[in-house]
C-alpha cells in the first residue's frame, strides 16, 4: 500500500470480477487520474486472489479482496472496512463498474464527493457490435470529461523486481503460447479450446521458423497434462504450466515477444502490459471481449465466421458437441499474423481468415 497523507487525492475503484474483468476495470484509472491529478491513489475492491497484479503498482492506495460479492454490506467485513475508510478519510471519487446490484448499499452510504455507478448496458454492447472497454469508457464519462475518456484503455504495471533469465531458464528472447483456459481448468467442456494436434502443429512451425527465439507454455497446474504434450520431443520448449504464480506470470507476459492463445485471461493482463497478443476466437464475439490492444501495444482476435458462431450463453452452445469454429482455423492461419505481431505493424482488431 502506497502512503497516504490527508493531503492526497484518493479514489475507489469497484471491479470485483474475473481475470479478464479486473483487467478491464483498470481502464478507469487513467482518467481518474488525469481529472483529479497524477499522485491521485486509487483504492480498489477485487476479487480475492487478484491482489498480486496490483501490489507493485503506484497507482494502488488500498488493496480490498472480496470473496462473495452478493453478501450484504451488514455481513461483509470487506465492504464494512472500505465503509469505514470512507467515513474517516472521504474519497474524492468512486466508481462503482459492477453491473449487478450487489454494491448499491455500499455505494449508498459510501462517503465521496462524486459517485460514479455503472451505466445499463448499450444496445451496441447487446447487439455484440461494440467492446466492453468503450463500455466502460462511457460509463466514465458519466461523470468524467468525455475528452479523458475517450482513449482511456486496460493498463497494469509489470512487477520489475522478477529475474526473467532465473524463472525460465534462459536470456533469449521468446514466444509465449497458452494451449489451455479457464473452462478446461475447471474440467467443463472446452469449446473455447484450439484443438491439441493445432497447438503441436504450430510449436513445430516457430521451431522452424524462428530458430532464435525460445517457446514458453504458461497455463494453470490442472493444464500441463496438455501443455507436456504440446511440448513433447521439442528441445525449444519450456513449459511453465503450473509453476508460476500471478505475479510470476505478469513478468513472463511482459517480457515476451508475443503471446498466442485462445479467449483467455491472460491474453487481456498480456494486452494490458502491451505485450502483442494473437487471440484465437470461435464461440465468443471478439467484438465484445477480444485483447484490447493498448497504445503501445497490439493485439487481434482470429476467428472463422460460421453458421452458427458467435455462440456464447445461447442453447447453440450448450449444445454443441463439435466446436467446428476453434477447429477451421488452423496454425497457419496463426503464423501468417505473426510477424505483423512481432513488429506490431497495424492491422484490423479482429481478423475473418
Amino acid at each position: 500500500m502506497n502512503h497516504e497523507s490527508s493531503h492526497t487525492k484518493r479514489a475507489l475503484v469497484i471491479r470485483a470480477g474475473r481475470l479478464g474483468d479486473t483487467v478491464w476495470g483498470t481502464t478507469a484509472f487513467e482518467p481518474v487520474q488525469a481529472l483529479l491529478g497524477k499522485d491521485t491513489l486509487i483504492d480498489i475492491i477485487i476479487k480475492k486472489g487478484m491482489r498480486v497484479l496490483f501490489e507493485h503498482d503506484p497507482r494502488i492506495g488500498t488493496i480490498f479482496e472480496i470473496d462473495h460479492r452478493a453478501v450484504p454490506l451488514l455481513f461483509c467485513k470487506t465492504k464494512r472496512a472500505v465503509l469505514l475508510k470512507s467515513m474517516k478519510m472521504p474519497y474524492d471519487m468512486a466508481i462503482n463498474l459492477e453491473t449487478s446490484s450487489h454494491f448499491n448499499s455500499l455505494m449508498w452510504f459510501l462517503r465521496a464527493s462524486q459517485k460514479i455507478t455503472a451505466a445499463p448496458l448499450p444496445l451496441e454492447y447487446k447487439l455484440g457490435k461494440q467492446h466492453y472497454v468503450d463500455y466502460l469508457r462511457y460509463t466514465l464519462a458519466q461523470g468524467i470529461p468525455a475528452a479523458l475518456c475517450q482513449n482511456a484503455e486496460p493498463s497494469l504495471r509489470p512487477p520489475n523486481h522478477i529475474d526473467i533469465p532465473a524463472l525460465i531458464g534462459t536470456s533469449q528472447e521468446y514466444i509465449c503460447l497458452h494451449p489451455g483456459n479457464s473452462l478446461l481448468a475447471q474440467g467443463k467442456p472446452a469449446l473455447r479450446s484450439w484443438p491439441e494436434s493445432h497447438w503441436r502443429e504450430l510449436v513445430n512451425l516457430l521451431a522452424i521458423q524462428y530458430p532464435e527465439m525460445r517457446i514458453v507454455l504458461i497455463g494453470e497446474k490442472s493444464e500441463r497434462t496438455l501443455s507436456e504434450a504440446v511440448a513433447a520431443q521439442h528441445p525449444n520448449v519450456i513449459n511453465l504450466a503450473g509453476k508460476t504464480s500471478l505475479q510470476q506470470l505478469m513478468a513472463v507476459l511482459a517480457n515476451s515477444r508475443t503471446l498466442i492463445t485462445t479467449d483467455t485471461g491472460p491474453a487481456h493482463v498480456a494486452a494490458a502490459l502491451s505485450t502483442p497478443v494473437i487471440s484465437i476466437f470461435g464461440p465468443s464475439n471478439p467484438l465484445n471481449t477480444r485483447p484490447f490492444a493498448s497504445k503501445n501495444g497490439w493485439a487481434v482476435a482470429i476467428t472463422k465466421s460460421i453458421e452458427c458462431n458467435p455462440c456464447v450463453r445461447t442453447e447453440a452452445f450448450n449444445q454443441c458437441k463439435d466446436n467446428r469454429c476453434m477447429q477451421m482455423t488452423t496454425p497457419a492461419d496463426v503464423l501468417r499474423i505473426l510477424e505483423d505481431a512481432l513488429l506490431k505493424r497495424p492491422v484490423q482488431p479482429v481478423i475473418y481468415e
